[in-house]
């Protein structure tokens, strides 16, 4: 069960910055380290601040990713959840083409399933990996002209996935393991990258795969060290350090 419910930690948004001018860059940094900080209030300020100089993709991808963590992180949290299925339900409801449309459900599937995974919904979890798998799939297949980093979220995100895929699914072939750990390697590697997110998200994943399923605390312990040091407001990293040191 501690497998399955840690599975949803990886179903983060896989298109989370854009690529426009610097002030758009600044602004979805500025508002995604508020998020990672547990400022909530000021990350929705900042998001309704800024929303007319960023499309409405990334404004709603910035607003998901807040909704989710405060619905996680808010004790008395009914209001919160309420607020963030609705937006999750209208997530899809608009795009530009076809490319953002399957952006907006991959997205969208991903946070279903760690909603799935949170109400110990297990049947609808697996429904909806199967849905996250074919849309990736798609993605990939039809190899996407994206900027740098979002390639390389996409890349985190696959390598993820693959590495989870091998952890839960019974008909994959006996080198699981080995593929296991070769996924994790490809993770490590974007921990050294410069891009804020790409780095935050691959530090998160790694620091929670090592203490609740690899049982190596000593790298659990320094990935989430790591963690504390960028986003020192971040109590959840400071309760997990606590629990392990």
């Amino acid at each position: 069960m501690r497998i399955l419910l840690l599975v949803n930690l990886f179903f983060l948004t896989t298109f989370s910055k854009p690529v426009f001018s610097s002030e758009n860059d600044s602004i979805v940094t500025n508002v995604f380290i508020h998020i990672y900080n547990e400022q909530y209030t000021e990350a929705h300020a900042a998001i309704s601040a800024n929303r007319a100089k960023l499309e409405n993709f990334y404004a709603d991808v910035l607003t998901i990713d807040l909704l989710w963590w405060e619905f996680v992180q808010t004790k008395q949290n009914n209001e919160k959840q309420k607020i963030f299925l609705s937006f999750l339900e209208k997530f899809d409801s608009t795009y530009l083409n076809d490319a953002e449309l399957k952006q907006r459900q991959l997205i969208k599937n991903s946070y279903q399933i760690r909603y799935e995974f949170k109400r110990f919904n297990i049947i609808g979890a697996i429904n909806t990996r199967a849905t996250i798998k074919k849309l990736l799939g798609e993605i990939t297949s039809e190899n996407p002209d994206y900027p740098e980093n979002r390639m390389k979220l996409l890349s985190l995100y696959s390598s993820l996935f693959q590495y989870f895929d091998n952890l839960i699914n019974p008909l994959f072939s006996k080198n699981r393991r080995e593929i296991r750990a070769e996924a994790l390697v490809e993770v490590e590697g974007f921990t050294r990258e410069n891009d804020i997110i790409v780095k935050t998200l691959s530090l998160y994943f790694l620091g929670r795969i090592y203490l609740n399923i690899e049982k190596d605390d000593e790298k659990g312990i320094r990935y989430f060290t790591e963690l504390s040091e960028y986003y020192p407001k971040n109590e959840l990293f400071k309760e997990v350090l606590k629990k392990y040191k």
